[in-house]
């Protein structure tokens, strides 16, 4: 008689058991909670223009630094350099005078005020299209911006011509210093565009922009 040797059941693995509803249920819920979103085309699948390192949307507030030239705005009394290459006749130094405006040749009068210096070459190269020039290539520059004015109590109060960095305190050493009454704690200015003067405390570096008027107080006792 032969004899075959006896099978041995197999040994379950406790954690192999069929999982039961509820954990099935939970395991989805985690699993969607960390997969990554699918892009749908909605306001989070794409970057917005700040995140994505747009400059154009930076907007210049009154007592922050003044931005690069190029998004300057331009202003009464500014001094701009116009270069029209392969045309020297109708390159140079222009100002926008009390209008607002610039002369140029050829085109006449053109709005200046307000605008960048990009914007500004924009229009010329417009401009000169529609003239004599079939494919003009202009650049615009600040030559000399618009000069500051300070008064009050300093020793000489005056205009002054505006230099990019500039400061209250370095504008009022323009001036010739505080007078013996003045109130050196503080200074007001009045920006470009402003109806009424602002005061500032001069314990803090305080930004001067083209254009300011800037007035020293007399100190009382």
């Amino acid at each position: 008689m032969v004899s075959f040797p006896r099978s041995t059941p197999p040994v379950r693995n406790p954690a192999a058991r069929p999982a039961s509803a509820p954990a099935l249920a939970l395991a989805a819920l985690l699993s969607g909670c960390f997969a990554p979103a699918a892009n749908d085309g909605g306001p989070s699948a794409a970057l917005s223009p700040t995140a994505a390192g747009a400059t154009d949307a930076t907007i210049s507030r009154p007592d922050q630094p003044a931005p690069s030239s190029y998004r300057y705005r331009l202003g009464i009394g500014d001094r701009i350099r116009v270069t029209v290459f392969g045309e020297e006749a109708l390159s140079g130094q222009f100002e926008i005078d009390g209008g607002g405006a610039v002369t140029l040749p050829l085109i006449g009068a053109v709005p200046a005020e307000n605008q960048t210096l990009a914007d500004l070459q924009d229009t010329l190269t417009r401009r000169f299209r529609g003239g004599l020039l079939r494919n003009p290539r202009i650049v615009v520059e600040i030559f000399a911006y618009r000069p500051i004015f300070v008064l009050g109590e300093v020793r000489n109060s005056g205009e002054y011509k505006f230099r990019p960095g500039l400061s209250a305190f370095e504008a009022v050493a323009l001036a010739g210093g505080f007078t013996p009454r003045a109130d050196q704690r503080r200074i007001y200015i009045r920006r470009r565009g402003e109806s009424e003067e602002r005061a500032h405390d001069m314990a803090r570096p305080v930004p001067v922009f083209p254009g300011d008027n800037l007035r020293v107080d007399e100190r009382y006792f």
